[in-house]
């Protein structure tokens, strides 16, 4: 616990020291961080509500199982880094880029800033690597996914500039936005299945092919026997390059169309079994939000349809009754995926929260 304290607190320092790097895109004032240390921003009334209510569902940056704990190291290191962050007016007239948010990215290696005023978000990478991934992402899917449009981008600076979409709060979403965000998703992805299926842009592979990676055995083999049968395990299943961090923070309702959605943040694209976007959505819904209107739909058919045109697509059979085993492929693929340094606290905590979800269903 103690180093995992240490290295949350070093990050936290290269955060700031970021934040101050890239002033150059912020307007003069006095900065902040928001009470969870998840994001920096613009002491000012009505840009403060305004950011506030854009982040008010953000994964905090510190997450700990235990809430007593994790209450204290927040006091302690709100004290350490309540200071105000100040950054000068420095007489630069037409600002380009006129920033008022600063979000850290978890990885330490890369950065947003919100610009409100001209409606941009920039966005810095911490290596070549994840530029041209997030340029490639966008080029891949383009065409089957509206994404927000990129306006600007500089190789040289690892750097590139969006448009910033004023969206609907997920918190606020109802019943039918939830119902016309899958439908939207199930009905472009089945036409990015088409084309990859025409273009061989697939691979055929056992649904369990990645746990080698997986390194902490004594949770997989139980898991394994209890949830997934080996007439499962047997057959290949397609994999395809998909979102893999598909779930409602990454999608915008347009504010002023309800009809017009944009997915977001593409930089985990990569192959992943056929399945993977839809469970990850509704896993992620009920495991951060507590929201399980996707899974009881899912669990009790109402999504079969959907899912039987896609297995078509790669001349194999969907099986209503292998819902539940589907579904823990998919979360065994998201632990190896997500926990890339393994800790045996958090695969416990996540697995016994998935048990405690699908056996509630």
């Amino acid at each position: 616990m103690i180093k995992r304290l240490v290295s949350y607190y070093k990050k936290q320092l290269k955060n700031v020291e970021n934040f101050k790097k890239n002033s150059e895109y912020m307007l003069p004032g006095k900065y902040t961080y928001d009470n969870t240390l998840t994001y920096i921003y613009l002491k000012d009334h009505e840009t403060s509500n305004r950011i506030i209510e854009m982040f008010k569902n953000s994964a905090p940056a510190l997450a700990f199982n235990q809430l007593s704990l994790k209450a204290i190291i927040l006091f302690i290191m709100k004290i350490r880094f309540s200071k105000d962050l100040n950054i000068r007016d420095q007489g630069i007239k037409n600002r380009r880029f006129q920033g008022t948010a600063y979000l850290p990215d978890r990885k330490e290696s890369g950065s947003k800033i919100f610009d409100l005023i001209n409606n941009k978000v920039i966005t810095f990478f911490g290596d070549k690597g994840e530029y041209n991934h997030k340029i490639n992402s966008y080029l891949h899917f383009k065409q089957y996914f509206d994404a927000p449009n990129i306006t600007e981008n500089d190789k040289s600076e690892l750097l590139l500039i969006e448009d910033y979409i004023e969206s609907k709060n997920n918190s606020d979403w109802d019943g039918k936005d939830f119902d016309y965000v899958i439908e939207d998703i199930f009905e472009r992805s089945i036409r990015y299945f088409r084309d990859c299926k025409k273009r061989k842009e697939y691979r055929l592979d056992n649904p369990l092919s990645f746990i080698d990676n997986i390194s902490t055995e004594n949770l997989i083999s139980p898991f394994k026997k209890k949830h997934i049968t080996e007439e499962l395990e047997s057959v290949k299943y397609p994999f395809i390059r998909l979102h893999g961090d598909l779930w409602t923070s990454n999608i915008l309702i347009n504010i002023n169309n309800d009809n017009d959605i944009y997915y977001i943040d593409w930089e985990r694209s990569k192959d992943f079994i056929i399945f993977y976007d839809f469970f990850s959505l509704i896993w992620n819904e009920v495991y951060h939000k507590g929201n399980s209107i996707y899974l009881e739909k899912y669990m009790s058919g109402q999504y079969d349809e959907y899912f039987i045109e896609i297995f078509q697509i790669f001349e194999m059979s969907y099986k209503r009754e292998c819902r539940k085993e589907y579904f823990s492929v998919f979360f065994l693929n998201y632990l190896n995926d997500w926990l890339d340094a393994p800790d045996a606290l958090k695969y416990e905590y996540i697995y016994n929260k998935y048990e405690e979800i699908i056996t509630g269903i």
